[in-house]
């Protein structure tokens, strides 16, 4: 019983960190058209920034090693949108070439990481061992159960705005950008707004997979994988169907990785988000086909 405490513990505290990048992929998409491959960038930007001042002050100084993180990925990601995306949507750009130039921004974010700070392996938090806390039987640090609050924190904040009245222009951008704009909505602000929005999410995500974990100027990739998985599992629902698609894979990651070997982790994602894209495939042509007959 223990065991499975402790491998569902596990799949929560990793699911939070992956639904803040999730969410912050599918702010993007809905309100901007695309997906953003410079979350990962900003996620690794975030957790190097947080390094450097939790170095210069100490650990103790960790609360603002956090926001100096979250506001270096927040400008970073106010920066390359306005600088790049905002000018390639002023210019009709496709999806496919938003995607393109994404991965662009993110492959020069990460050499410049790695000319910065280099390639080995660095520590966000001290080399003294993490206190443990006994729960239900299972073990967990204190510094995984700051993570997790900090994270759902940031989560829930996001899931009430987007149900307030005061999110109406995301909504109504992310629904139809060409009517909003009729209306007299901003769109070029509000799509700025939710990349900013969205770095900052992922730069959390980013500082708190460092508390737990090694930094390296590739840290952001495999997260930013498994949160368009997520995203593409759970957008028929909303943020709210992308969180709980990303604590669900995370959880099946962790019963994946004791049950098999953690090289089938990711391996199971993509086999699930298949068969979820096939299962709505299916939906889909059998929901056409009855609107023929009928």
């Amino acid at each position: 019983m223990a065991e499975w405490v402790q491998l569902l513990l596990n799949g929560l505290v990793a699911g939070s960190g992956l639904a803040l990048v999730s969410g912050s992929l599918h702010l993007v998409r809905s309100c901007n058209g695309f997906f953003d491959l410079t979350i990962a960038g900003l996620f690794t930007v975030a957790a190097y920034v947080a390094y450097s001042i939790s170095t210069a002050f100490g650990d103790r100084w960790l609360i603002l090693a956090v926001a100096g993180g979250v506001f270096a990925a927040a400008c970073a990601g106010h920066m390359i949108d306005g600088t790049l995306f905002r000018r390639l949507r002023g210019g009709k750009a496709s999806g496919g070439i938003l995607l393109v130039a994404g991965w662009g921004a993110y492959q020069l974010i990460q050499n410049l990481v790695a000319v910065v700070f280099g390639q080995d392996t660095v520590s966000l938090m001290s080399a003294a061992a993490p206190s443990v806390v006994p729960l239900l039987g299972a073990r967990v640090t204190t510094v995984s159960l700051i993570s997790f609050f900090l994270a759902c924190s940031a989560i829930l904040a996001s899931l009430l705005f987007m149900r307030g009245t005061r999110s109406l222009r995301f909504r109504c951008v992310a629904d139809d950008p060409e009517l909003a704009a009729v209306r007299g909505i901003p769109v070029a602000r509000v799509q700025s707004l939710a990349a900013v929005w969205a770095a900052s999410l992922a730069g959390l995500a980013g500082i708190l997979q460092g508390m737990d974990s090694q930094l390296s100027p590739q840290m952001g990739f495999d997260s930013a994988l498994n949160g368009i998985a997520a995203l593409l599992i759970g957008q028929t629902y909303g943020l709210a169907g992308v969180v709980g698609a990303a604590f669900g894979l995370s959880i099946l990651q962790q019963a994946v990785a004791w049950l098999f070997g953690s090289q089938w982790q990711n391996v199971s994602v993509f086999v699930l988000l298949l068969l979820a894209l096939l299962v709505r495939g299916a939906r889909q042509t059998g929901g056409a086909a009855a609107g023929r007959l009928a």
